[in-house]
C-alpha cells in the first residue's frame, strides 16, 4: 500500500503526458506514426490514477492493481429499550483487485467488522468476452435481487428481513456470467457448496443457482429505465442448527422474529425463487421483490415474503442500470460550503413483510420427530416500515439516517406477537429504532 501511494504522485504525470500527446496530435504537430512510436515506447510504463479506488496500470493495459475499501460506522437507538443502544462498526473492509495478462482479473477482500479478519471475496475470473466470463473462488451468490445491490447505491442501511434471511451473501464455487446482446441481458449461473462464506461443503451435494436480468430500456439514461430479474437456487442441504433458518429484524437488534434449528443429522432439499423489478425515471426509483423458499423434509414447508421501496434524489442526480444493477450518477455538486455546494440528498421509503408456514410450529409438522418451534417466542408473520434520508458528500462518502418500525404478528393458537422486550421488562409486538451511519467507500 505504501509503495502504491508513493508512486501515485510521480506516475500521475504519465496521465498528463497522454493528454499532452493527444493535443499535439490534434494540432498536427506530431504525426500518427510518431504518436504510435511514442506509445510503443511507453508500453512498459506504469500509470497511476484514481477512479473508485487507487489504481496502478501498465501502459499496454495488460496488468493493473486497484486498492479499495469501505468503513461503515453506525449508531443505533431503540425507543423504550436502551439495552440495545450502541455505537457499532458495521463494516470495515479492505480489497485489492486488478488484471493480469489482460484477460484475467482477480479480487481479494477482507472484512474486520466482527473484530477478527474474515475473508469476503477471493476469486479469479477469465474473460472470454463481455458475453462469457468464468469465475472461481468465493464471491457473491447469484440468488436474490436486492442482495445484489451495493450499499453504495441504496437509500437504506440494511436489507429487508426476507433478503437477509432467505438469501446467501457469499459462497464458494464456480460460475459463468456475462452481459450478452449488447447489455440488454445479464446473467449469472454457478455451482456452490451451499454452506455460505468461509465454509467447506458439509454433504455430498451442491447448491445450483442462477439469476437473469432483462434490461429492455438500455440506453435511456436520464429518461425511463427499467429492469426485471428472476433468480433460482436448488440444493440438498445438511442441518446446521441455528445457521439454517433465521429471520432477524432489519434493525440489527438482538430480537429475532423466527428461528428454526435443523439437527445436523437431518438432510433436506431447499428450493429458492425470487422475482424483482426496478423502475427509474429521472431522480425517482421504484423497486420491489418477492422471495419464496421451499423446504422439503419429506413434508414440504415454506417461508415467503418481499418488499417494495421507493427513492427520490432531491438534488437532481439520476440513477442508471449497468450489468443488471442500479448505480448512481456522480454527485454534481460535492460538498463545498464556501462555494455553496451541499452534495446529493436522497429520501427513501420501504415496506417489507414475511410469512412462515404454520407447519414449523407443529410437532411432526415438517418430518416425523420434529419438535415444534416455540409459538410463544417466535412469530409466523411480520412486517417493517423503513424511511430514510441519505446525504452524499461526494462519490465516496455519505451519512444515512433511518427510522424502522418493526411489527410482529402471530395468528397461531397459543401464540404471542409480543417478542420485543422493553427495558422495563414489558413486552410489545412493535419495535421502533432510529439508526444513523457514516460511510466512506473508495
Amino acid at each position: 500500500m505504501l509503495m502504491g501511494f508513493w508512486l501515485i504522485i510521480p506516475l500521475s504525470q504519465c496521465q498528463a503526458n497522454d493528454r499532452l500527446l493527444d493535443i499535439l496530435k490534434s494540432k498536427g504537430i506530431i504525426t500518427d506514426q510518431q504518436l504510435k512510436e511514442i506509445n510503443n515506447e511507453s508500453m512498459n510504463e506504469v500509470n497511476a490514477s484514481y477512479r473508485n479506488g487507487f489504481k496502478l496500470e501498465t501502459g499496454d493495459h495488460r496488468f493493473s492493481l486497484q486498492l479499495g475499501g469501505k468503513i461503515r460506522a453506525d449508531f443505533r437507538y431503540f425507543a423504550n429499550n436502551s439495552a440495545f443502544d450502541t455505537f457499532d462498526l458495521r463494516k470495515a473492509k479492505f480489497s485489492v483487485g486488478g488484471t493480469v495478462f489482460k484477460d484475467y482479473d482477480y479480487k481479494l477482500s477482507v472484512g474486520f467488522d466482527s473484530g477478527t479478519a474474515k475473508l469476503k471475496d477471493a476469486y479469479i475470473r477469465y474473460n472470454f468476452s463481455p458475453d462469457i466470463q468464468l469465475k472461481a473462488g468465493q464471491f457473491k451468490h447469484p440468488f436474490g435481487y436486492e442482495r445484489q445491490y451495493s450499499s453504495r447505491y441504496y437509500p437504506f442501511m440494511e436489507r429487508a428481513t426476507t433478503t437477509s434471511g432467505l438469501t446467501s451473501s457469499r459462497d464458494r464455487g464456480i460460475g459463468l456470467e456475462g452481459n450478452p446482446f449488447n447489455g440488454y441481458l445479464s446473467y449469472e449461473i454457478g455451482i456452490f457448496n451451499g454452506t455460505g462464506s468461509n465454509s467447506t461443503n458439509n454433504n455430498d451435494d451442491f447448491d445450483y443457482a442462477g439469476r437473469l436480468i432483462l434490461h429492455p430500456t438500455r440506453g435511456n439514461k436520464g429518461g425511463f429505465d427499467a429492469a426485471i430479474g428472476t433468480s433460482y437456487a436448488w440444493g440438498q442441504q445438511q442441518g446446521m442448527k441455528s445457521k439454517d433458518i433465521n429471520l432477524k429484524t432489519e434493525t440489527r437488534s438482538n430480537n429475532t422474529y423466527f428461528t428454526a434449528e435443523i439437527p445436523t443429522d437431518r438432510g433436506y432439499n431447499r428450493e429458492r425463487q425470487s422475482i424483482g423489478a426496478t423502475l427509474l425515471y429521472g431522480s425517482s426509483m421504484l423497486n420491489g421483490e418477492y422471495l419464496r423458499t421451499d423446504y422439503d423434509f419429506n413434508k414440504k414447508t415454506n417461508i415467503q415474503g418481499g418488499y417494495i421501496g421507493a427513492g427520490y434524489l432531491l438534488s437532481g442526480e439520476g440513477r442508471f442500470i449497468k450489468d443488471g444493477r442500479v448505480r448512481y450518477e456522480d454527485v454534481r455538486r460535492p460538498v463545498d460550503f464556501e462555494k455553496g455546494q451541499w452534495g446529493c440528498w436522497e429520501m427513501g421509503v420501504r415496506y417489507s413483510w414475511f410469512k412462515v408456514d404454520d407447519r414449523f410450529f407443529q410437532n411432526n409438522g415438517i418430518y416425523s420427530g420434529w419438535t415444534a418451534v416455540d409459538v410463544t417466542k417466535n412469530v409466523n408473520k411480520g412486517n417493517a416500515l423503513t424511511t430514510g434520508v441519505s446525504w452524499r458528500f461526494n462519490d465516496m462518502s455519505r451519512i444515512v439516517a433511518n427510522w424502522v418500525h418493526s411489527k410482529a404478528d402471530n395468528d397461531l393458537i397459543g401464540g404471542t406477537s409480543n417478542i420485543f422486550t422493553l427495558e422495563n421488562g414489558n413486552k410489545m409486538d412493535t419495535e421502533d429504532a432510529y439508526l444513523m451511519r457514516f460511510q466512506i467507500e473508495f
